[in-house]
């Protein structure tokens, strides 16, 4: 494996069990930041644009789609009051072919096998049926973010379509942040290995996500007023156009 993507190990650190997910939701929902407000419109937004009617939610975690993208059923492994259903991602409960579309925000580099999540959403999806992944993207500012915080890892060695898991399958928060890049790639073998296509493939945030002090990890913030944060989205949308400096990846992918 080439130096210049290599792996990193996270650190210990807390994980947001139970308790910490219900102290983090409700700070969301008391606690006003301009910065992490700003940053979920533009993420829930771009995802909104491809919801069309009712679809799945995968791993909702704190569930703030509910307030950004409302017709979602909010789905995770861990039952929270607010999640719809307790599901899990590799052996969804869905019959063939009954679900509409699926959202993926920032879960996949969480999953052992996320491959065989693509293969389970083929099989559940409708024809034309489509996933919505929202998720980081390992380039070069990502890993030099990732070893300096080391709040998560990345691992290009890891053989994304193998049976080997590229996460820890008994911790739900073990996390490879490369899976996005390793999966999307190639487009040709990613519908091969899935019979999913790509439709669409962008890259998104960088100094948005960098001043938004953080979701389940809180970190440093500036004040910024509305008018300093559109000039910061204006700005994203130049920086992004290079990958190495985008800090998250969004695919649309539809089921053949």
């Amino acid at each position: 494996m080439s130096a210049l993507y290599g792996k990193s190990k996270s650190r210990m650190c807390e994980k947001p069990n139970r308790a910490k997910m219900l102290e983090l939701r409700d700070r969301f929902w008391t606690e006003h930041n301009p910065n992490l407000e700003n940053l979920l419109e533009l993420r829930y937004g771009w995802i909104k644009k491809h919801c069309h009617g009712i679809g799945i939610e995968i791993g909702s975690g704190l569930g703030l789609s509910q307030y950004y993208v409302p017709q979602l059923q909010m789905t995770d492994i861990v039952q929270y009051p607010w999640i719809h259903a307790k599901l899990d991602a590799m052996d969804m409960f869905f019959g063939d072919g009954e679900v509409r579309y699926i959202v993926a925000n920032n879960v996949l580099h969480h999953f052992s096998h996320p491959a065989k999540f693509l293969k389970e959403c083929n099989r559940v999806l409708r024809r034309r049926g489509r996933v919505i992944v929202y998720d980081i993207s390992a380039g070069w500012l990502m890993r030099r973010i990732l070893n300096l915080m080391r709040h998560e890892g990345y691992d290009y060695s890891r053989d994304v379509w193998g049976e080997e898991a590229v996460n820890d399958p008994d911790d739900p928060w073990s996390a490879n942040c490369a899976v996005s890049n390793m999966l999307f790639g190639d487009h040709e073998k990613l519908e091969n290995e899935t019979g999913l296509r790509v439709v669409h493939d962008s890259y998104a945030e960088c100094l948005s996500f960098l001043l938004s002090g953080g979701v389940n990890y809180r970190t440093f913030r500036p004040p910024l007023t509305r008018g300093m944060l559109k000039i910061v989205n204006m700005l994203d949308e130049v920086i992004t156009k290079w990958p190495a400096m985008a800090l998250q990846r969004r695919v649309v992918l539809e089921k053949t």
